[in-house]
């Protein structure tokens, strides 16, 4: 396939062009600023171009390259920053998905995979099932509720080949954003600190491997089904039970600290049903929680050496 991705230096960007260009497909990486450190895996791939700059070039470079797959990941991806910052994540979040998917119509691309979140779902009935309403609160949650809803109104309103994916948390290689909770406690305890959990321990979220992310990304690519798919790792882990099992793997005795100033409306259960994918897609996750934490680990210490 000819591929854009849009936001290729982040975590799940890079582990999704280095696979394209695995199977020699030809990836065109959108970003609006190079960061050579994140950068450095996407390099070691070929062939890859380049098309630099905002979300307004991406019909230019759909036009140059002649892509025909649209992978649209970028996006402002922190609650925390989405507090502090709701206009840039709004502006991110919402104006670049009507952007990209604006320029995909005008360009007629075949097939168009857009990026949501499991956040959408809210405080829904758990497992959440791609049949339910979206019940989102708070600026983060909302800002890709509505990038969820927008994709589905160009599926519905142009007819085009429009899938929306709602994962979980994804971790695994290459993840670097310290604040949250994985890289953050494998770091910590490295350094001989106690992690820190901003929460009372015990919300449960869904945990999901990167590379199971992609896998279910490149099967999307090449199916013509539309609309919605969860991609999770099947359960429900609280944090704290995350944060045991990394200190038990690393033969850590360090106690984390629970600082217990999460917001009251932190929701406390957060998981997905994949019967969809399994079904329609063929997809499961390959990775339990333990098998892609000892890879994960094994990573750090040797990029935190």
């Amino acid at each position: 396939m000819r591929a854009l991705v849009t936001g290729a230096s982040g975590f799940l960007g890079r582990h999704l062009v280095a696979a394209l260009n695995a199977r020699g497909d030809d990836v065109v990486a959108l970003v609006r600023d190079i960061d050579v450190d994140s950068f450095g895996s996407i390099y070691k791939y070929k062939p890859l171009r380049i098309a630099l700059g905002s979300f307004d070039q991406v019909e230019r470079a759909i036009a140059e390259y002649e892509i025909d797959t649209v992978f649209h990941l970028a996006a402002q991806t922190q609650v925390s920053t989405a507090v502090a910052d709701p206009i840039g994540t709004l502006e991110a979040n919402v104006r670049g998905t009507w952007q990209v998917l604006e320029a995909c119509r005008r360009q007629k691309v075949k097939r168009v995979i857009v990026a949501s979140s499991d956040k959408a779902y809210g405080d829904g009935e758990v497992p959440y099932t791609e049949t339910q309403n979206l019940r989102h609160s708070g600026v983060y949650a909302t800002s890709k509720a509505c990038a969820d809803l927008i994709a589905q109104s160009y599926l519905q309103e142009y007819g085009m080949s429009i899938v929306i994916t709602r994962c979980g948390n994804l971790y695994g290689p290459g993840h670097t954003n310290w604040s949250t909770l994985i890289p953050g406690t494998i770091r910590s305890i490295l350094k001989g600190e106690a992690p820190r959990l901003r929460s009372n321990g015990q919300a449960k979220r869904d945990f999901l491997y990167v590379e199971d992310a992609v896998e279910g990304y490149l099967k999307l690519a090449e199916s013509s089904r539309v609309g919605a798919f969860n991609f999770g790792g099947g359960q429900a882990w609280s944090a704290l039970e995350v944060v045991e099992r990394i200190c038990f793997m690393m033969q850590s005795g360090i106690k984390p600290i629970i600082e217990n100033n999460s917001p009251a409306t932190e929701i406390d259960e957060q998981w997905l049903s994949t019967d969809r994918a399994s079904v329609l897609l063929g997809w499961h996750p390959t990775k339990p929680l333990d098998q892609g934490l000892e890879e994960t680990i094994a990573w750090y210490r040797e990029y935190l050496k």
